[in-house]
């Protein structure tokens, strides 16, 4: 991905600092989330399927897989909202976005309630539309755009899919299909002719959503430049991580083998090729004489650079806390570029380095940022070596404030290691003082520099995490919290799926109705048989204070990013479920603590006293298709995790990596047994 490099910014950023949220020293304070979901972003969720199914129903498919594709996008949206996806406070940047989308529209469509861009935290460069009209914008794009007309072009596009209702068209050709032929056994040639049909909807998409900008009277020409951009970073990515794997295979059937797989996905890809594309967008905004008499900004163009420029700061805010710490460097990187006096910038490369090798502890010595680029660099070799990858066009490099990280005759460091010392000394000459407090944890295993670093950090009246570092300068993370006794079982809602023919599907209103019954037998049974724990039903947390939702689903990220730690150094786990198993021997040399991942999980189990934490989700899946009819009518999935403070060991079962727990699932089943009974 690359980063399109704007003048204008750098000289109303003064401006810019004293209306953004910022600490003392300078850094960013990113948007919170707020205790309960305004009202405004409330809604019933029967009465919007129920409309979805008024606006498009058609004799295509029948009243079930209708009603089943609805729920599906209603389903979808709800979750988006209900787990703080969205920015329900950001009314600034919304109403901007909006502003411009209502220049789009037809006047049949205008101030229409259903037809809304929301801001989601996603860090991608990608925007989504809903078949009921719900625009869902990344933080990630917003971040990235050059202009307001680029916006629009964008929202055009977008508005091209609802208009033309294709993400119904795409699912009523998939399940029509999959009459047809079983789709167990034909997916490849369904997700071949879905794939043509969908190239054909997102070259309309461009087609008409560059028409709908140009009309409002936005200048397109540049748009060329910043699509061009986008495209091709996709491209080199894709391509880099395509070659990465031909590299590593050993045999010419390998390469072969390879190189059809690409092939293969290069078929399957539901974007039309980034040749074909840049070349249609370049013809229209080159040779078009209705640009003459249009304009970049059109709504407020001070505003979009506000806006664009608190977008990069929640950008790299949302990767750290997804835990997207690779991402989050090449951001922050990135815009340093473009702006090394920032102390955001600095703040997201100290931590996101730290937190990387801590969560990878095999990449330290490793080239930096040469993830998605070792086909264009020699093993061991950092971005330095060819900072010209991170530019599809070589005139925004004279945009770049920091030209010694652009002299290859110089290197100004190499790895990630090396990285964090170059970093930390800038930090320093601009006296951010929590960068002694991320030194003290890069630190954590030479107890001198720890006690230096954290010494320091103390001395300094603006430390914002003095009693963590009190407790890290002593080495009693843990020690400091031994006393703690609460043990906290978090679960989640019931989920129902269901497998038909052509895909799985969430079945909310088969979950509304079967997880109060699951949930409160659950809830019976562990405190029979385990009176102290206290059990906390995460969906009713979020409805009633979202930020003590969040701050728990972030500490158990953290403690899920630590377990894949574990996994990857291929560190021994004993499973333990709970207190009556007998704890694991004690192990030599140094096992990652999710506290010194994470201060904010520190304080967390330090304000509500807490030895323990448990976390369980359960879903049943129902199938509808030929084939599994006849093995099974539906099988129950458990996700597990466990993260005991006396000795840092995980058991999970997370989306990515299902792995199941014996006791969790056995509990589930005869809940489910009751379920049945009831």
């Amino acid at each position: 991905m690359t980063v399109s490099g704007g003048r204008g910014i750098f000289g109303l950023f003064l401006f810019f600092a004293t209306i953004l949220n910022v600490t003392a020293q300078g850094v960013y304070k990113p948007l919170a989330y707020p205790g309960k979901i305004p009202s405004n972003y409330l809604f019933n969720p029967a009465r919007s399927v129920d409309d979805l199914n008024a606006s498009i129903r058609n004799s295509q498919l029948s009243t079930d897989e209708f009603d089943r594709f609805s729920e599906m996008i209603i389903d979808y949206k709800k979750e988006t909202f209900s787990t703080g996806e969205i920015y329900f406070n950001w009314e600034k940047a919304e109403t901007y976005l909006n502003s411009i989308l209502q220049r789009l529209l037809p006047d049949s469509l205008k101030n229409k309630s259903n037809i809304h861009v929301y801001i989601r935290r996603d860090t991608d460069c990608n925007v989504g539309t809903l078949d009921d009209g719900t625009i869902l914008f990344n933080v990630g794009e917003l971040a990235e755009a050059t202009s307001e007309a680029v916006l629009a072009a964008i929202l055009g596009h977008e508005f091209t899919h609802y208009l033309h209702r294709d993400g119904y068209r795409s699912c009523a050709r998939r399940v029509c299909a999959s009459r047809r032929w079983d789709y167990e056994i034909n997916s490849e040639e369904i997700d071949l002719s879905d794939a043509n049909y969908s190239r054909e909807m997102e070259h309309d998409a461009d087609s008409l959503g560059l028409e709908i900008a140009l009309s409002a009277g936005y200048n397109v020409s540049e748009l060329n430049s910043y699509f061009y951009d986008y495209l091709i970073g996709q491209e080199i990515y894709e391509k880099n991580h395509r070659q990465k794997h031909v590299m590593n295979v050993g045999s010419k059937r390998d390469s072969i083998r390879i190189k059809r797989e690409k092939d293969r996905i290069d078929l399957l890809s539901d974007h039309p090729e980034t040749a074909s594309r840049i070349d249609f967008i370049k013809h229209f905004g080159q040779n078009n004489e209705r640009n003459k008499t249009t304009q970049k900004f059109l709504v407020n163009e001070n505003l979009f650079w506000s806006v664009r420029q608190q977008a990069r700061y929640e950008r790299l805010s949302t990767a750290m806390q997804n835990l997207e710490f690779y991402d989050c460097i090449l951001f922050a990187f990135e815009y340093h570029l473009y702006d090394p006096k920032d102390v955001t910038y600095l703040y997201y490369l100290l931590d996101g380095i730290r937190k990387l090798v801590y969560t990878e502890n095999h990449i330290a010595e490793e080239g930096f940022l040469n993830r998605h680029l070792r086909n264009s660099l020699k093993p061991g070799q950092g971005i330095l070596h060819r900072p010209d990858l991170l530019f599809t066009d070589s005139s925004k490099m004279r945009n770049v404030m920091n030209p010694e990280l652009l002299d290859t005759r110089h290197i100004a460091f190499e790895n990630y290691s090396q990285a964090f010392d170059y970093f930390f000394k800038k930090a320093i000459e601009m006296e951010y003082t929590e960068a002694y407090l991320i030194a003290a944890q890069w630190n954590i295993q030479n107890k001198d520099l720890r006690k230096t670093y954290c010494m320091k950090y103390l001395e300094n009246p603006t430390a914002q995490y003095r009693d963590y570092a009190t407790s890290l300068l002593k080495g009693g993370l843990e020690s400091d919290l031994k006393e703690n006794k609460k043990e906290f079982f978090l679960t989640t809602s019931f989920g129902v799926y269901e497998k038909y023919n052509d895909g799985l599907y969430p079945r909310m209103f088969k979950s509304q109705t079967k997880s109060p019954v699951f949930l409160s037998a659950f809830d019976t049974y562990l405190k029979r048989k385990y009176p102290g724990k206290e059990i906390i039903l995460l969906d009713s947390l979020k409805e009633k204070n979202l930020q003590d939702y969040m701050l728990y689903m972030k500490v158990f990220e953290n403690s899920l990013a630590l377990y894949e730690n574990l996994k990857a150094a291929k560190t021994k786990k004993k499973e333990i479920y709970f207190e009556d198993t007998p704890e694991p021997e004690k192990k030599e040399g140094y096992l990652p603590d999710v506290f010194v991942l994470d201060q904010d999980t520190w304080y967390f189990f330090k304000e509500n006293k807490l030895s323990t934490l448990e976390y369980l989700s359960t879903a049943t899946f129902e199938f509808k298709t030929k084939i599994h009819r006849m093995l099974a009518r539906r099988y129950t999935k458990t996700n597990y995790l466990k993260y005991n403070m006396k000795s840092p060991v995980f058991l999970t079962g997370s989306e990515q990596n299902f792995r199941f727990a014996k006791k969790p699932r056995k509990y589930a089943r005869s809940v489910m047994d009751q379920i049945q009974n009831n």
